[in-house]
C-alpha cells in the first residue's frame, strides 16, 4: 500500500513536470492600440462618421482574429485627442509619438495610418479606397510593417453613401489589413 501510493506520488510529480517543460503551443495576444486615421487629399468625402466607423471597424476585425487584444477605441479617442496633431505629423515625428502614446496605453503595438483616397462613386459608379497603415513597435519605437491596401468595388454602386462605401469597398480593405497583420506579429 504504502509503495503504491509513493507509485502515485511519483507519477503525478513526473507529469506535472513534462507539462512544465512542454513547449507552449498557443500565442499570446498581442496588446494593440488602433489610432484614428488622418485623411489625405484624396479622401475629403469620408465623414467623421465614417472615418471612426472605419476606426472602429479595423478595432473589431483584429480583436475577431485572437491574435490581438484591442484597447477600447472610445478609450482609444479621448486619449489620442491631444496627442492627435504629433501623430499625424511628418513620418519620424509620427513614429516617435505613436510610440509614446503606446506607452501610454500600454500596449505592444500601435496602428497608425491614412486614408488616402475615398471615392465612394467614380465616372463607372464604383467605389475606390486606398489607405497606408504602419505597425508600430512600441518597446524599441521601430515600425514593425508598412503596408498599402486598396480596394474597388466589384459592381457599380448605387448611391455611393456612406452605408454603401463601407459594405463594399472598407470592409474588403479592413479585412486584409486584418489577415496581414495577424501573420506579422
Amino acid at each position: 500500500m504504502k509503495n503504491m501510493f509513493t507509485a502515485v506520488i511519483l507519477s503525478v510529480v513526473l507529469v506535472g513536470v513534462s507539462y512544465a517543460q512542454a513547449p507552449m503551443t498557443k500565442k499570446a495576444r498581442v496588446n494593440l492600440v488602433v489610432t484614428e486615421f488622418r485623411v489625405g487629399e484624396k479622401a475629403t468625402t469620408m465623414t467623421a462618421e465614417a472615418k471612426r466607423h472605419f476606426q472602429a471597424s479595423i478595432a473589431f476585425n483584429l480583436e475577431q482574429t485572437k491574435r490581438f487584444k484591442v484597447v477600447d477605441i472610445r478609450r482609444t479617442r479621448s486619449a489620442s485627442q491631444p496627442n492627435l496633431t504629433v501623430i499625424n505629423a511628418t513620418d519620424e515625428a509620427r513614429i516617435a509619438a505613436a510610440a509614446r502614446f503606446g506607452r501610454q496605453m500600454g500596449v505592444d503595438y500601435v496602428l497608425v495610418g491614412s486614408v488616402n483616397e475615398y471615392t465612394p462613386k467614380d465616372e463607372g459608379g464604383h467605389g475606390f479606397s486606398e489607405i497606408s497603415v504602419r505597425l508600430i513597435d512600441v518597446a524599441t519605437g521601430r515600425v514593425k510593417y508598412t503596408g498599402d491596401f486598396s480596394v474597388r468595388s466589384g459592381s457599380p454602386m448605387k448611391s455611393g453613401g456612406q452605408a454603401e462605401m463601407q459594405t463594399h469597398v472598407m470592409r474588403h480593405i479592413i479585412d486584409q489589413l486584418a489577415d496581414v497583420l495577424g501573420s506579422k506579429v
